[in-house]
């Protein structure tokens, strides 16, 4: 397409900044502490995941204070094929109470 259309369709898209249109300053910003707050928020639940499955004591802890959390612990253990950390800590308290 070399024709006066084509070149008027090019003139265009130069005048209008090559075609690309970049998002104003504000929109990247928000856009950026979106991504920066999901990344602190994974780190969070990776570090929460880790701290529960090392320590029973933890545990414990969660399950007085947040125990859907601690159900969320055990499900995603139980769904990835690691059975018997629920049951074992429950042995372990009730154990424990007597």
């Amino acid at each position: 397409m070399t024709g006066p259309a084509a070149k008027e369709r090019r003139r265009l898209r130069s005048a209008a900044g090559g075609g690309r249109r970049r998002a104003p300053a504000m929109a990247r910003r928000v856009l950026r502490g979106l991504l920066l707050l999901e990344a602190a928020g994974l780190l969070g639940a990776l570090l929460l995941y880790r701290a529960m499955d090392r320590s029973q004591d933890f545990r414990y802890t969660m399950q007085k204070r947040f125990p859907s959390i601690l159900e969320v612990y055990y499900k995603s253990n139980e769904r990835s094929g690691i059975h018997g950390i629920r049951e074992n800590d429950q042995m372990t308290w009730l154990s424990s109470k007597n």
